[in-house]
């Protein structure tokens, strides 16, 4: 099957990728509501099999849309780094102090490393 998600992200929809879940639902339900077999879980599954998504992330979506009543979805929370992005941030500035610390001469210990980072809105646990 050859789609337009064909590889799975946990990064969030796009406006315009919702947009688009939404388009092939309106498309679809004009066409399914002329004939007399018209159900909602064909719908999706239509929907599904053409976009390549989840169901429930399309009955998200679908739903979130609904809700907002204004044609318009509910806004992101926060977008966090994906885990790759963060990994190389978190060492480029480990690298940096720890290079810095050895130009000086200065001991660096591993909470003093925690510190740093939580500086920089980076916490971990122990």
């Amino acid at each position: 099957m050859n789609s337009f998600f064909t590889k799975w992200s946990s990064a969030p929809l796009t406006v315009n990728e919702k947009l688009m879940i939404i388009n092939v639902y309106n498309y679809f339900s004009e066409v399914k509501s002329k004939k007399e077999d018209h159900q909602k879980v064909i719908l999706y599954k239509h929907i599904i099999e053409v976009l390549g998504i989840g169901e429930s992330t399309v009955r998200r979506i679908i739903l979130d849309w609904r809700s907002c009543g204004d044609n318009t979805f509910t806004p992101h929370k926060m977008l966090r780094h994906s885990k790759s992005q963060l990994d190389e941030i978190i060492l480029e500035f480990l690298y940096t102090k720890i290079l810095n610390a050895n130009k000086i001469i200065k001991l660096l210990f591993t909470y003093t490393l925690q510190q740093f980072l939580a500086e920089k809105r980076y916490n971990f646990s122990k």
